[in-house]
C-alpha cells in the first residue's frame, strides 16, 4: 500500500470482509473472486506479489523490514 496506493489494492484485491478465520477455505469460495481480502490466505498472497523488489529475497527483506520497524505492542 505504501509502495502502489490505496486504490491499487482495492484493484487487485480488493477489500471485502469474509467473516471467516484468515486460513479457511470456504472464504476463499464464497465470493467468486478469490482474492478479496488482504487479511485472507490468497489474499495475502496477492498483497505480497505486489511489494515490488528485483527478486523474492529482496522482497521478503523489504516485508522483514517493515515489521521490524513497527513499535513492539505495549
Amino acid at each position: 500500500m505504501q509502495e502502489q496506493g490505496a486504490d491499487a489494492i482495492k484493484e487487485k484485491i480488493g477489500v471485502e470482509p469474509t467473516g471467516q478465520k484468515f486460513n479457511s477455505i470456504l472464504a476463499t469460495q464464497i465470493i467468486p473472486q478469490v482474492s478479496v481480502n488482504p487479511l485472507v490466505n490468497s489474499g495475502a498472497i496477492a498483497s505480497v506479489s505486489m511489494v515490488q523488489a528485483k527478486n523474492a529475497n529482496e522482497r521478503f527483506n523489504k516485508i522483514l523490514g517493515f515489521f521490524d520497524a513497527c513499535p513492539a505492542p505495549n
